[in-house]
């Protein structure tokens, strides 16, 4: 038993740090990301997460304690870098496609930076994945692009969660959904696919505004964005009116850009758009379309 946990003392916990540091050149990562990598995995820090002990002041039972403990921590340690290697992985392809910057990393804070770091060594689940992947690609782009809030809700949710959210966005915008009708009857949803609890369950984990419903006003002329579409509607009836929305709150825009592969558009977004047009020209609006792009 001794021997055993003097060997698994020793194993070499910089072998994958150092590897990655190594293959990341070699496998052609982009710059930023090969950056990223430098300034996260240093063996040195890993070293310091050992369970500090005293083989000659332990006994038999305590060193069986330990040598669970340190085959977890090793366990654990393998598997968050392997997710983490996945991760690099999907952004490197998605950061090829674009044009940036070589020195971005530098302008990300450590708060951030370690927080996406531990929920990416956390996350085994391939959606979630892509998701990170794009939030780091987002961020090597633009420091501002997203913030701790959205990370700390991808390393707690779930995939029923986000499928809730995929439904939503398939027939939003990416600032909300504008509704047909009162706050009273989102049952009026079902006919997309959206039932009346996935409203709550969004506004209860934070993605959707905590009173579910916001008005905005309709002027004699307006001009909105909605799914791939700019919509002037005038007001011609001379009466007061307002469009309701769903509004996602800010974590809820940033799911949204960074989650587009996973968002399907599809016949039942076309209708409720034709819906929606049909609802505003009943009350006396006229409505001109524009795709955009």
């Amino acid at each position: 038993m001794g021997k055993d946990i003097e060997n698994s003392a020793n194993i070499n916990t910089d072998v994958s740090m150092s590897g990655i540091k190594m293959e990341a050149n070699a496998i052609g990562l982009e710059r930023p990301l090969v950056c990223l990598v430098e300034r996260i995995l240093n063996p040195d820090d890993i070293r310091k997460r050992g369970i500090a002990r005293n083989e000659n002041k332990i006994g038999v039972k305590t060193r069986k304690i330990v040598g669970r403990s340190l085959d977890y921590e090793y366990k654990k340690l393998l598997r968050g870098e392997a997710n983490f290697d996945d991760i690099l992985s999907k952004a490197n392809q998605v950061l090829k496609q674009y044009s940036h910057r070589e020195d971005t990393i530098n302008e990300i804070d450590d708060d951030w930076l370690y927080r996406f770091c531990d929920t990416a060594r956390d996350t085994s689940d391939e959606m979630i994945k892509d998701i990170l992947a794009n939030i780091l690609c987002g961020k090597l782009m633009d420091c501002k692009s997203s913030n701790r809030r959205l990370l700390d809700f991808l390393k707690s949710t779930n995939k029923d969660e986000l499928n809730t959210f995929f439904r939503f966005a398939s027939i939003s915008s990416n600032i909300g959904l504008y509704h047909m009708g009162s706050a009273l009857a989102p049952g009026r949803l079902m006919k997309y696919g959206l039932p009346p609890c996935d409203i709550f369950r969004l506004s209860d984990v934070g993605l959707i505004s905590a009173d579910n419903m916001r008005c905005i006003p309709l002027e004699d002329s307006n001009t909105i964005e909605y799914m791939d579409r700019k919509i002037r509607i005038t007001n011609k009836n001379g009466q007061k009116m307002e469009l309701n929305i769903y509004q996602l709150t800010g974590m809820g825009e940033q799911l949204y850009n960074f989650s587009e592969p996973y968002i399907k558009y599809g016949a039942k977004r076309e209708q409720y758009f034709r819906d929606f047009r049909k609802y505003l020209e009943d009350r006396g609006c006229s409505v001109i379309e524009n795709k955009i792009g």
